[in-house]
Order: C-alpha cells, then sequence, then structure tokens
C-alpha cells in the first residue's frame, strides 16, 4: 500500500515541478516492487500515454483556430476589393456612356457648323446669280423695247442691218439671261435644301444635346451613388477589421498561453512516464534500494530534454489594415 502511495504521489506532482521532491526520490528508490506494484506502474503508464495525442489535437486545433480567425482578413478584405470592383465599374459603364453621348454631340456640332457654313455659301452664290441675272435683265430689257418700238418699215438699209446684229446680240444676251436665272433656280434650290438640312442637323444636335444632359446628370448622379457606396463599405471594412483585430490578438494570446501550458504539461508527463518506466525496468520482486543506481536513474528523468517542438506555434504578425479607396470631390459635395 506504501508503494501505491508513492505512485499515486508521484502522478499529482506538479507539472511546474523541475525535480522529484527530495522525500518522493528517497520513497521510490526504496520502494519494494511487487508484481501488483510493477502491474499498477503499468496501467498508470499506459494511463498516460493516452494523454500525448490529446496534447498533439489541442495544439492542432488552437492553430486551426488560430488560422480560421487569420483567413478572416483576406475575406474581409476582398469584400472591400469587390465593392470597389463593382462601383468602379458602374462608374465606369457611366463614364463612358456620357463620353459616347458628348462625342456624338460634338460630332453633329461640327457638322452644324459646316452646314451653316454651306448655307452661308449657298446664299452668298444665290444672291451672285441672281445679281448676274438682274444685270442681264436690266441691259437687255430697255434694248428689246426700243427695238420693238421702231417700225422696221422706216429704217434705212444700215438701220435694218443694224438691227439684224442687234437681235444676234439680243439672242446672245437671251442666252446669257436664261443661263443666270437658270443658274439662280438651281441655286435657290440648293440654298433651300441646305437650310432643310440645316433645320434636320439643328433638330437633331438639339435632342442629342438634352439626351447627352441627361446622361451626364445620370452620370454625376453614379459618380454620387458611387462614392457614398463606398464609403459605407469603407466603413464596413473599417468597422469588421477591428473587430476582427481585437478577436485575433485575443486568441494569439490565448493560444499562446495554452502553447506554453501544454508544452510543460508534455515534458511534466514525459518526465513522469519515464520515471514508470525506469521503475518497471529496474523493479524485481524486492527492495529497489539495492540498486544503489536508482536514485541516479530516476532523477536522470527530470535531467532529459522532453521539449516537443512540434508543439510550437509560430506567431503569425495582426496583418496590415487595407487604405480605402480614395475618390476626387463628388458632384453632389460642397467640395466639388
Amino acid at each position: 500500500e506504501h508503494s501505491r502511495g508513492l505512485v499515486q504521489e508521484l502522478l499529482a506532482t506538479p507539472a511546474a515541478a523541475e525535480g522529484l521532491p527530495p522525500s518522493l526520490l528517497q520513497g521510490l528508490s526504496k520502494m519494494r516492487m511487487t508484481p501488483e506494484i510493477q502491474a499498477f506502474v503499468m496501467d498508470a503508464l499506459a494511463s498516460l500515454q493516452l494523454s500525448f495525442p490529446i496534447i498533439i489535437e489541442a495544439s492542432r486545433n488552437d492553430t486551426r483556430l488560430r488560422d480560421h480567425i487569420y483567413a478572416g482578413f483576406d475575406t474581409i478584405a476582398s469584400q472591400l476589393s469587390q465593392g470597389s470592383t463593382t462601383i468602379d465599374d458602374a462608374v465606369a459603364t457611366a463614364r463612358e456612356l456620357h463620353k459616347e453621348c458628348r462625342e456624338k454631340e460634338s460630332s453633329l456640332l461640327a457638322s452644324l457648323a459646316q452646314i451653316d457654313g454651306q448655307v452661308k455659301d449657298a446664299q452668298e452664290w444665290t444672291n451672285g446669280k441672281l445679281a448676274l441675272w438682274q444685270q442681264k435683265h436690266t441691259a437687255l430689257a430697255p434694248r428689246f423695247q426700243a427695238w420693238m418700238g421702231t417700225g422696221l418699215g422706216s429704217l434705212p438699209t444700215s438701220a435694218i442691218a443694224e438691227h439684224a446684229n442687234l437681235v444676234d446680240e439680243y439672242q446672245d444676251a437671251v442666252d446669257d439671261y436664261t443661263k443666270a436665272l437658270h443658274d439662280y433656280n438651281k441655286a435657290l434650290h440648293d440654298y433651300e435644301a441646305k437650310l432643310v438640312e440645316n433645320s434636320t442637323a439643328s433638330a437633331e444636335y438639339a435632342k442629342q444635346k438634352e439626351t447627352c444632359e441627361q446622361n451626364q446628370a445620370k452620370f454625376e448622379e453614379s459618380i454620387c451613388d458611387s462614392g457614398a457606396s463606398l464609403q459605407s463599405t469603407c466603413n464596413a471594412y473599417l468597422s469588421a477589421y477591428t473587430v476582427r483585430a481585437q478577436d485575433y490578438q485575443e486568441i494569439t494570446s490565448s493560444v499562446a498561453a495554452r502553447t506554453i501550458d501544454r508544452q510543460a504539461e508534455w515534458k511534466h508527463l514525459k518526465r513522469v512516464s519515464c520515471v514508470l518506466r525506469t521503475l518497471a525496468a529496474m523493479g524485481k520482486d524486492g527492495d529497489l534500494g539495492a540498486n544503489s543506481s536508482s536514485s541516479a536513474d530516476l532523477s536522470a528523468c527530470y535531467q532529459a530534454d522532453f521539449a516537443n517542438g512540434n508543439l510550437s506555434i509560430p506567431e503569425q504578425p495582426l496583418p496590415a489594415r487595407q487604405p480605402c479607396q480614395v475618390l476626387p470631390p463628388w458632384p453632389c459635395t460642397a467640395a466639388f
């Protein structure tokens, strides 16, 4: 019963103990080992072996917990990035629509200016043709009236010949007059066509400008909505990051403390197991005190290095907070 009590005292040794208490060491080294006590020692040793996989699994669980919390930073950062990308896409779509509209408006304005120039040219050309026609008409009409008012019967031969020349000249003048009139009519027709074209272009430009003004308003509204959404996304990220950082720091501190405890527990259980194995190896149906090296062999278990590097969990620094996207002044703000 005394030997059983010594083994139980060994099992109850504090994990922080750096060596066996002298009284316990003396008792164990002189303990009488019977088959019953040896069986008790082996049972205690087998029970201790069940603790080591549990310690290893606890370390793995803490590593997974730490890594899970850490991975959450990537998740909230991706939400910030995704929100920024979605906003950028919406703004880019509105910007491209507005850009295309303004480009078309500029093109129509250039065409309208060109048509205006063509209208002015057509008007000047028409006025020029009208002036030429009037000049021909002014020169021809009095001569024709004078010629018709003079009777041929009272004219001398020389005058008749002169009238014949006048008829030829008149015919040439009529041809010039007819051509001038034709040119004038054509110029007038072209001018009127240009007026219609100008009117159509002006209406198309006015409609396009109105559309662009509407698109401009939508574009500015999109910028404002995007800015507000981005600000909201940023605020949500900053809040989520702060909470996650606090959780992560608490978890890492807790994991670090448990890691120290597990290392200590592992070393302690390994030392106790070593003592039990030493007892079982030396034990015979007799007094251990007869073995002069028993005390040294038992003490050696507390000198051995039983540290387990696999139980160490490397530190993972807190990830830096991601910067929020900076927008220029929004159209709906005073800064704009």
